[in-house]
């Protein structure tokens, strides 16, 4: 039979890992997207087209390929506690396209969603 204190140590390594990989998961769900197949990150701009003409080419994009293409931004008033998604779906029987018409899926201690199309 196993000591007090030795179960002990393993109950306590055990929730500690368990802890840790809770948060370990929950960082990752805050910096990107899981589950998603692709991520592009733009740094930097050179202004030589406008929004519009970007929105059109992203919209297109999604359409000719039937994926969806959200950009997530943190609102500026109250950053803690909603955040603006842009949505565009180039299949309307997509998950994702339900966002614009029903509630959003949010997290337990995440900034609330607000979709936008």
């Amino acid at each position: 039979m196993l000591h007090r204190g030795i179960k002990f140590v393993h109950f306590a390594v055990l929730v500690f890992s368990a802890m840790l990989a809770f948060l370990f998961v929950r960082g990752l769900d805050e910096q990107l997207v899981l589950g998603s197949s692709a991520q592009v990150w733009v740094s930097k701009s050179d202004d030589s087209v406008n929004g519009a003409q970007v929105t059109r080419a992203v919209a297109r994009f999604a359409e000719e390929h039937r994926v969806t293409v959200a950009r997530e931004l943190p609102d500026l008033k109250r950053p803690d506690r909603l955040r603006h998604v842009y949505l565009t779906t180039g299949d309307p029987k997509a998950d994702a396209a339900s966002w614009l018409t029903t509630d959003t899926p949010a997290s337990a201690g995440t900034p609330t969603p607000r979709c936008t199309r």
